[in-house]
C-alpha cells in the first residue's frame, strides 16, 4: 500500500517481521517424530542419518543450498531419534493381550461414581526407563494420588484402533495407551508435598467456581469448565451444544486464558512500577502455577511455553516476533513431548494459530484499514456514531478474517481425525469468541477475591454474574446450533492425507504471507482447501 503522506508512520503499514529461523527446526524435527511413529524408520537407520547429515551439513557450510539440505536431512533424523528414545515403538508397549504390571506416574485422577476413578499419567516399562508414554487408567477400588508413582495392574491396549468420540477425545489428549480394570497394586514413591498442594488448590479452584449467589448448578459448570479447562464438568447437552457449533474449544485452557491472564499480570507489574524483566518472571511463574493447578493439561502447557517464548522477548528486550515464537515453542514441546506429534491436538492448535499469524492477521489489517477518505479527515470532525461504526466494522472484519483462516488451516485435521466439520463454527467463532472474555476475567477476580474470606459475598455476586453471561453464551449457542447444516459429516478419515492437505494449506500460507497480497490471503489457501 502506498503511503499518501511520506512522514505518515501508521502502524497499519508496518510489515510484520518474515525472519522466522525456527521454521528450519521446527517442521524438519516435527516430520522426523511422524516419521518415527508411523514406524516407517528403523532407529539405526534414523541415528546413522543423522550422523551423516552432520557431517555433511559441516563440510558444506558455505554453501547456502547444500547446507540447508543437510540441516533438513539432520533435523528429521534427530526428530525420528528422538522419538525412538523417549517414546518408543507401539510395539514395545503392547504385546500379547493379557494382565500387565506397568510404573505409571499419575498426574490428574477424576474420581467417578460407584467407587470408581480415572486417572491420566505417564507409563514407564521401569522406574528408570527413559522411553514414557501418556496412558489412561480406567480403575476401581482406592484411587491413586496426583503426583505418584505407583505399579498399577491392568489390562493395557492401544488406542485409536477404531474411530468414534472416545478415541477421538483420547486423540486430542495425546494418550496412546490404555489400561482398563485397573487397581493400584503398590506404591513406589509417594506424591510430594508440592504435587498435594496443586491438587487441593485444585479441588478448591473448582468449588468455588460453584458457590454462587443463588443455586445454579450448571451456571456453576459452565464457570468451572471456562476456567479450569475440564469439559467433563459441562453437562452433557451443553458439551453437545458447544460442539455442535464448533466453539467446545472455549473450554479449554489455550492461549485465549493464557493471554488474558499474561496482559493482565503484566499491566499489574507496570502499575507496581516493576521492570520489565521482573514483571516478566513473575507473571510466567504465576501463569505456570495456574497451569498446574488446572491439571498441567497438553493445551495449557502448549499455550504456556508459547506465552513463555513471547515474553521472553520482553524480558530479553527484544523486538516481539509472534512467528518466530510460535515454532520456538513447537520445537520446544516437541523436545519435552516428542510423542506430542501425533496428537491431534498439538496438530490443530499450532495449524490454527499459523493460519492466524500467517494470514488471517495480515487480511484483518488490510480490510479494516481506513480509506483515503478517512485519513485524510481530522479525527474531531467525524461524529461520534460515525468513528464508532467504522469501529464496529474493523473489528468484525478483524474476527471474521481470523475465524477463516484459524477454520480453514485446522479444517483437514478435523476432517482426518473426526470425521466432521462446522463450516458454521467460522459465525459461531465471530460471535462467541469476543464474548468470552469477561467470564475469564471475571473468573480471574474471583481467585483474586477468594484470598480473602471477607469478600466472599462479592465473589459469590461475581460468579453469579459471569454464571449469567455463560447462561447467554449457551443459549446463543443452542441457537445457532439450530441452523441447517452447521456441521456436515465427512468420510474421509485418513491421518496421512489430512497431514498432506494441512501441509499444502500451511506452505500457500507461508507464501502468500513472504508475498504481502492481503487483499487474496484467504482466497487461495481457501480454494486450496477445497480442492
Amino acid at each position: 500500500m502506498d503511503r499518501t503522506n511520506p512522514l505518515d508512520d501508521s502502524e497499519d503499514l508496518d510489515q510484520p517481521p518474515k525472519h522466522a529461523p525456527a521454521l528450519w527446526l521446527a517442521l524438519p524435527f516435527f516430520a522426523g517424530c511422524l516419521t518415527s511413529a508411523a514406524g516407517l524408520v528403523h532407529p539405526g537407520y534414523a541415528y546413522g542419518l543423522a550422523t551423516v547429515g552432520l557431517v555433511g551439513a559441516f563440510f558444506s557450510a558455505r554453501r547456502a543450498p547444500h547446507w540447508i539440505t543437510w540441516i533438513i536431512l539432520t533435523g528429521v533424523s534427530f526428530g525420528a531419534c528422538w522419538h525412538a528414545l523417549r517414546a518408543g515403538r507401539m510395539e514395545d508397549w503392547v504385546g500379547e493381550p493379557g494382565r500387565a504390571d506397568l510404573f505409571i506416574e499419575v498426574n490428574r485422577v477424576d474420581e467417578r461414581e460407584n467407587n470408581r476413578w480415572q486417572a491420566i499419567g505417564w507409563v514407564q516399562t521401569g522406574p528408570t526407563d527413559t522411553r514414557r508414554r501418556h496412558i489412561l487408567c480406567d480403575g476401581f477400588n482406592a484411587p491413586p494420588i496426583p503426583g505418584g508413582l505407583y505399579v498399577v495392574s491392568g489390562f493395557l491396549s492401544a488406542c485409536g484402533q477404531t474411530k468414534g468420540p472416545r478415541e477421538n477425545w483420547l486423540r486430542s489428549q495425546n494418550i496412546s495407551l490404555r489400561l482398563t480394570r485397573a487397581h493400584v497394586a503398590g506404591e513406589i514413591e509417594s506424591a510430594s508435598f508440592l504435587a498435594q498442594q496443586e491438587t487441593y488448590l485444585g479441588k478448591k479452584l473448582v468449588a468455588g467456581f460453584y458457590e454462587l449467589a443463588w443455586e445454579d448448578s450448571r451456571g456453576g459448570s459452565l464457570l468451572a469448565a471456562t476456567m479450569v479447562g475440564q469439559t467433563h464438568l459441562l453437562a452433557v447437552d451443553d458439551r453437545l451444544i458447544f460442539s455442535t457449533t464448533g466453539t467446545l474449544h472455549l473450554f479449554a485452557i489455550s492461549g485465549l486464558h493464557i493471554t488474558g491472564m499474561a496482559v493482565a499480570l503484566v499491566w499489574l507489574g507496570r502499575k507496581c512500577r516493576l521492570s520489565d524483566r521482573v514483571g516478566g518472571v513473575i507473571a510466567l511463574s504465576t501463569l505456570w502455577v495456574y497451569v498446574e493447578v488446572t491439571g498441567g493439561t497438553p493445551s495449557a502447557c502448549r499455550a504456556w511455553i508459547m506465552a513463555a517464548c513471547i515474553l521472553a522477548c520482553t524480558v530479553l528486550q527484544r523486538r516481539s516476533n509472534p512467528l518466530q515464537g510460535l515454532f520456538l515453542s513447537c520445537v520446544i514441546t516437541l523436545v519435552l513431548d516428542p510423542q506430542a506429534a501425533t496428537d491431534a491436538g498439538f496438530q490443530l492448535s499450532y495449524a490454527s494459530v499459523a493460519g492466524i499469524l500467517l494470514v488471517g492477521s495480515p487480511a484483518a489489517k488490510y480490510f479494516s484499514r481506513p480509506g483515503l477518505a478517512e485519513r485524510q479527515t481530522p479525527k474531531e470532525a467525524v461524529p461520534k456514531i460515525v468513528r464508532a461504526g467504522r469501529w464496529l466494522r474493523a473489528r468484525i472484519a478483524e474476527g471474521f478474517c481470523i475465524s477463516v483462516a484459524a477454520s480453514t488451516a485446522g479444517a483437514p485435521i478435523v476432517l482426518s481425525v473426526f470425521g466432521t466439520l462446522c463450516p458454521g463454527g467460522i459465525f459461531a467463532n465471530l460471535l462467541l469468541v469476543p464474548l468470552s472474555g469477561p467470564p475469564v476475567i471475571l473468573g480471574m477476580l474471583s481467585v483474586g477475591l477468594s484470598l480473602f474470606t471477607w469478600l466472599d459475598d462479592l465473589r459469590y455476586f461475581v460468579n453469579s454474574i459471569a454464571a449469567g453471561w455463560l447462561h447467554g453464551m449457551a443459549c446463543l449457542a443452542e441457537i445457532l446450533a439450530l441452523i441447517p447444516f452447521m456441521t456436515t459429516s465427512a468420510h474421509w478419515r485418513s491421518d496421512w492425507i489430512g497431514a498432506g492437505a494441512t501441509l499444502s494449506v500451511l506452505s500457500i500460507m507461508l507464501w502468500q504471507f513472504h508475498q504481502l497480497a492481503s487483499e487474496k490471503t484467504l482466497a487461495r489457501p481457501f480454494v486450496a482447501l477445497l480442492l
